[in-house]
Formats: structure tokens, C-alpha cells, sequence
């Protein structure tokens, strides 16, 4: 009997730390968009490649408009589990026509959000898009902070904190493509990130 009553007391607690929450990137998706053909709807297998062309396509009725949004775009998911403290994502890459420089684009949550929960922020690296196009404008997309000739800074604006928020980093799109990369999350004033996502190629 005494077996009976401990055996769930244990299985509770050892359930514990896995139902704690804290900030942490929940997922990276690597999204290349090298053409403007929208994959066929019959083709299961690449029915969610298709899903993602259509999001980035939205709004782009002509091959010029789709082809202005050719580019590499990263998707990634994070959980905010510490809303009243501000958060910095910070995404390293290299690039094909960049002889290998390290380069940084900062995006800054300053103000604190309503409540916890997931986030998304789009990194988005689409060199020809024309500057001031309603797109590059739209309501969904980050306020830029500043630039130098190796990093990028981005501030969440906070009707976007509660949502998705795009990232055009359009300071050093036309240096080709993104060849390796590394994602990290920051929580405070905290100098150790809280999480780290990485690409194969990166050192």
C-alpha cells in the first residue's frame, strides 16, 4: 500500500522541472527563396515549403513584385517566460561575399510585454527589395536603431511584441548568400545568453 502512495508523489515531482518555463528559442526555420515558382498544391511533400512561399509572396501580384523578394529568410520561435525584463535576440552570420566577416543583426525588446508567451521574429535577407517600398514599410516590421559596417539594430515596436515581427536586414543583403549562423537569446542584463541555436556550418 505504501508503494501505491509514493509511486505518484514521485512521478510528480520528477514531472516538475520539465513544466518549468523560461526564456528560451523554441525553433529556427531556414527558409531560401531562390525563385518565384509557387510549388505545385497536388505535391504533398512539399506542401509546407509552398505555405512559407505564399507568406513571403503575399501581396506580390506580379513576377517583378515577386521577384524583388528573393532572398534567405530565417523564422525563428522563442518563449518569453520573463516579460517585465528586456530581451535582445542577436543573430551572427557569414555570407558568400563577405570574405568570411562576422557580422550581427540586434533585435531589442525594451519595454515590458503584457504576458508571457511565444514570439517570432523574421530575419529576412532580400537584397533587392526597393527602399521605401510599401512592403520594406509595412506595419509588421521592426524599427531600425542604427548600423554599422558589421552589425544591424532593431527595435520592437509595442503593438509587435505580442507577435511576429519582420527584420529586413537590408545593410548587407547584397553580400550574397547566408552561409552559416548563430542565434542567441538574452534576458537582463545578462552577458551569457539564456539559449543558443546554431547551423551546421558555424564554428
Amino acid at each position: 500500500m505504501r508503494f501505491r502512495v509514493l509511486l505518484p508523489v514521485l512521478c510528480g515531482v520528477a514531472l516538475l522541472p520539465s513544466c518549468t518555463q523560461t526564456v528560451r528559442i523554441t525553433e529556427v526555420a531556414d527558409l531560401p527563396v531562390k525563385d518565384t515558382a509557387l510549388y505545385s498544391m497536388n505535391d504533398w511533400e512539399v506542401s509546407p515549403l509552398r505555405a512559407n512561399y505564399q507568406y513571403v509572396f503575399h501581396g506580390a501580384h506580379s513576377n517583378k513584385a515577386r521577384r524583388a523578394r528573393l532572398g534567405d529568410y530565417y523564422f525563428l520561435s522563442w518563449y518569453d517566460a520573463e516579460p517585465e525584463k528586456p530581451v535582445k535576440i542577436v543573430m551572427q552570420y557569414t555570407q558568400a561575399g563577405s570574405a568570411s566577416e562576422l557580422r550581427s543583426c540586434t533585435v531589442e525588446y525594451t519595454q515590458p510585454r503584457r504576458s508571457s508567451g511565444y514570439r517570432k521574429v523574421n530575419f529576412q535577407f532580400v537584397k533587392d527589395k526597393p527602399a521605401g517600398s510599401a512592403w520594406e514599410q509595412a506595419q509588421d516590421t521592426a524599427v531600425p536603431l542604427g548600423e554599422t559596417p558589421v552589425n544591424v539594430r532593431y527595435k520592437v515596436p509595442e503593438p509587435l511584441m505580442h507577435g511576429t515581427v519582420r527584420v529586413p536586414v537590408n545593410a548587407h543583403a547584397a553580400d550574397g548568400d547566408v552561409l552559416s549562423w548563430r542565434m542567441d537569446v538574452y534576458c537582463g542584463d545578462e552577458t551569457t545568453p539564456r539559449d543558443t541555436r546554431k547551423s551546421f556550418l558555424w564554428n
